[in-house]
């Protein structure tokens, strides 16, 4: 730790000082725990009035510490849980063979992978006579790879193509009819 001596007087903006600065002491020297309150009082501004994680409440308290030996050093809070970011998944469609993120299309349990886009063509195709594409009677789907017997489920297909609903229901539907003129 580097202690900075001061050599001129002392001017700030009273909101961002830390608490050892505000005392009736004189300050010879200015501590980087000092600097980190402030971090900590700008972090508390920046996400004022929104939703913010445990993990950022945590590090914002940690920095606006009143004893400045348990304030973390610029170092601590840069690997403090609050700055660790889960990288977004990616995979390939199945169909396309575009890179997308996981949450933009659905899989079946074995992780064959359809973006959006082609599950919508899939959908809006099995709507038609003679569709290629098997929807059951539940609203689920055959998976779209050739050599895959799993199913993607309703709701998934229905959640990810809320445009396609439409065609999905109708789809559902035409099964209970062609069951109970079966029946």
């Amino acid at each position: 730790m580097h202690d900075v001596t001061m050599t001129q007087p002392l001017q700030s903006t009273k909101q961002y000082m830390a608490p050892e600065l505000l005392r009736d002491e004189v300050v010879n020297k200015v501590e980087p725990a000092v600097d980190m309150f402030s971090v900590g009082v700008v972090l508390a501004k920046l996400f004022e009035n929104t939703e913010i994680s445990e993990a950022t409440k945590s590090l914002i308290s940690s920095l606006r510490s009143e004893d400045p030996s348990q304030r973390p050093t610029a170092l601590e809070a840069l690997h403090h849980e609050a700055f660790q970011v889960e990288p977004v998944k990616e995979t390939s469609c199945a169909i396309c063979l575009d890179i997308y993120p996981t949450d933009e299309g659905v899989s079946c349990a074995d992780g064959h992978f359809t973006c959006k886009e082609c599950l919508g063509h899939s959908v809006r195709a099995a709507a038609e006579p003679d569709a290629h594409v098997n929807f059951l009677r539940d609203g689920s789907m055959c998976c779209v790879a050739s050599d895959c017997e799993l199913l993607i489920a309703g709701h998934a297909i229905a959640t990810a193509v809320p445009e396609d609903f439409a065609n999905w229901l109708n789809i559902v539907r035409k099964h209970f009819e062609r069951d109970a003129a079966a029946e």
